[in-house]
């Protein structure tokens, strides 16, 4: 974890939308969604941002405004960043013990907030690996000749990509055999998307992970 500094946070929620044009109740959602990521320090006042921070929430701003969604700017942030721990000096006690004992009760009350951390982080490292995995398959189309031709896409007459229309059963089938392999409902559902598969609901619609978590749960099939 990177050790923040405390001594340089001039920034709240109100300057803040002042300055970046956004409102404050939407760069609070983004501090809640993404706050193991973005730098702050609680006072008596309220939540302070320093400089770092400030460029953080732009950064998201963009990434919402590409249409990225919250999954992805979780995996792009960890991929670039570590988590901060805010950092409150105390006083240094009057004699240093022998051993310090461990506080089992302060442990208990840190655990339950360390747990959506780890969520989060699992989440972007299966949204990393769809991607590693999508670009292993295109390497590895590549290398057997077959170009950058996928299954899901062929090229007509003039040139044009034409998506080939898949039958429920396919995608059906396509989800319970990535379910096998052991992955999750977002991990099956970025992996489809990126390699092209349609929604149940035919060519032209994306893919959603309910619908992939009711397929996995036997609701539709």
């Amino acid at each position: 974890m990177v050790m923040v500094e405390t001594d340089d946070w001039p920034h709240n929620f109100d300057t803040l939308a002042k300055d970046l044009g956004t409102p404050s109740n939407t760069l609070r959602r983004y501090f809640k969604l993404f706050q193991a990521y973005i730098p702050n320090k609680l006072v008596k006042r309220g939540t302070r941002f320093n400089k770092e921070a400030k460029e953080l929430f732009e950064d998201i701003n963009k990434m919402y405004g590409q249409r990225m969604s919250t999954d992805e700017i979780v995996g792009t942030l960890a991929t670039t960043r570590m988590p901060t721990l805010d950092v409150r000096p105390s006083a240094p006690p009057a004699q240093a013990p022998t051993s310090a004992p461990v506080d089992m009760q302060g442990l208990g009350q840190l655990l339950p907030a360390l747990i959506p951390l780890a969520e989060r982080f699992v989440s972007a490292l299966e949204t990393i690996a769809a991607a590693l995995a999508s670009n292993r398959a295109q390497d590895a189309s590549k290398a057997s000749g077959q170009g950058l031709h996928h299954p899901d896409h062929e090229t007509g007459q003039d040139g044009a990509d034409m998506k080939l229309v898949r039958t429920r059963e396919e995608i059906i089938a396509e989800v319970h055999r990535l379910r096998g392999l052991g992955w999750g409902a977002g991990r099956i559902r970025t992996a489809m998307v990126r390699a092209g598969w349609p929604s149940l609901a035919g060519v032209g619609h994306q893919l959603s992970k309910s619908t992939v978590a009711r397929i996995i749960k036997g609701d539709i099939k």
